[in-house]
């Protein structure tokens, strides 16, 4: 479908959703559908939380005490490298980063889209969940909590009593604020390991040791593509040489001249193909695919894809939830960053600890655009 169809197919499921959900009067359930939007409230979510807050107080409270120190670092890591990478653009743009807004359609492509939507759900479930046990804690209660869905961003939240919360003393504040950001780097942290582990992630599925390559992507009018070799295919031999891994198969390529014949054996038979020369340089072979080991599935109605699928999960899961947790502790208003902070100067009685507040906020939210505008302007327009 074209992006216009799309758009009008997108719209009409919402509006028909919205048009059934008055006719039935799903309000009476909790779940409240406006054009685009949709929220579902619950009181399920809060004897959740309370249960898990019964359990190992003393361990929440020595967990909740420590994310508020580490919170400290985290403002500053995050303030100072911004302010870095700003520097890197005007002095050293080679080195500087490219910083972006995640927005559906327009910076994230559709293939990429799936993987950071179950990013998403993982960041805000545990950052939500981890404000709701930091309060329940601190013996302050909530009101309710729930899921959202905004366009397509799926998100969560829980609705703490204020009134309570702003009665509360300065350390309670500061375990509250920090805990959120702090739980999606600890989650970043067992994904990392995970990441690194990857054949444990996939070993109740597929056998852990690689037997062959799995072909991700083909590369447009390349040599594979021309022979009638296919996305999700998998090789074990090149001119009969057995291939267990993508390390294995740069082994045998580096010793391939271009314009060479190969015989290839894949899961749907031999293919010989023509190797054409690599772009960056002339004398490196390549068959035109983007590999990925083969974890031979323990039953075999399992798809071939499903580890590659999880690793990328994976991939955008840690960064997803290092950078929204770092973002969301840069002292600006309302983010986590901005009410630590602000709980930080009033601790410290400060004279205008008001004004000093609205002073870090704004520095904060000229550098971070300056990042996104300067970003722009150095890579241009980019989809992921």
């Amino acid at each position: 479908m074209n992006t216009i169809t799309t758009l009008g197919l997108f719209g009409a499921i919402w509006i028909g959703f919205y048009l059934i959900s008055k006719g039935i009067r799903t309000e009476r359930w909790g779940l409240t559908v406006k054009p685009f939007y949709m929220v579902y409230k619950t009181t399920a979510l809060n004897r959740l939380m309370e249960r898990i807050a019964q359990k190992g107080r003393f361990f929440w409270v020595v967990a909740w005490s420590t994310a508020s120190a580490l919170a400290v670092g985290q403002i500053i890591f995050i303030f100072y490298s911004l302010v870095k990478n700003v520097y890197f653009f005007f002095q050293k743009p080679e080195q500087a980063s490219q910083v972006m807004l995640l927005v559906p359609g327009l910076t994230i492509g559709m293939e990429s889209l799936p993987y950071i939507l179950i990013s998403l759900v993982v960041v805000v479930v545990t950052h939500e969940f981890a404000h709701g046990i930091a309060s329940l804690v601190e013996k302050i209660p909530l009101k309710s909590a729930g899921i959202f869905l905004a366009l397509v961003l799926p998100g969560g939240f829980v609705e703490i009593d204020e009134k309570k919360l702003e009665e509360a003393k300065p350390a309670t504040k500061l375990r509250i604020f920090s805990a959120g950001a702090s739980t999606n780097i600890a989650v970043g942290v067992l994904v990392l390991l995970l990441i690194t582990n990857f054949a444990f992630t996939i070993s109740p599925l597929y056998f852990p040791q690689s037997n062959g390559i799995v072909i991700t992507e083909l590369v447009q009018g390349g040599a594979a593509e021309r022979v009638g070799i296919k996305k999700w295919d998998t090789i074990s031999n090149l001119n009969g040489t057995h291939v267990r891994s993508v390390d294995e198969l740069r082994s045998y390529m580096n010793n391939i001249k271009p314009n060479s014949t190969l015989r290839v054996t894949t899961g749907r038979g031999d293919f010989v193909i023509r190797t054409q020369p690599s772009s960056q340089n002339v004398s490196k072979a390549l068959i035109g695919i983007v590999p990925f080991n083969y974890y031979p599935p323990r039953l075999g109605s399992l798809p071939v894809e499903l580890p590659y699928q999880v690793y990328i999960t994976e991939n955008w899961m840690n960064m997803i939830l290092v950078s929204v947790a770092l973002l969301n502790m840069l002292p600006i208003g309302p983010l986590d960053g901005g009410k630590f902070t602000d709980t930080v100067l009033k601790m410290l009685k400060m004279k205008r600890s008001k004004e000093i507040g609205n002073v870090i906020t704004a520095a904060c939210i000229v550098i971070l655009s300056l990042n996104i505008v300067l970003s722009f302007l150095r890579f241009g327009f980019t989809r992921i």
